[in-house]
């Protein structure tokens, strides 16, 4: 078994289960480059329904790396 390492030395971090869409607009950047800043790989963004769907594609196309 091979373990991953993060340019912070320790293990990858990935967030599986954020609602970005539940956050205003101009909090959502600022909290992705903080929680990137802090180590965090990728985050698995969840939609509820049809509107949150298309917000949380809004935000997946400015990160696709990192936004899933």
């Amino acid at each position: 078994m091979t373990e991953l390492k993060s340019e912070h030395g320790g293990m990858k971090w990935i967030d599986s289960h954020i609602h970005l869409d539940l956050y205003e607009e101009q909090e959502r950047e600022p909290l992705l480059r903080e929680a990137f800043a802090a180590g965090t790989e990728a985050v698995v963004a969840v939609s509820m329904n049809l509107a949150s769907c298309r917000v949380n594609r809004g935000v997946w196309r400015a990160d696709p790396d990192r936004v899933l």
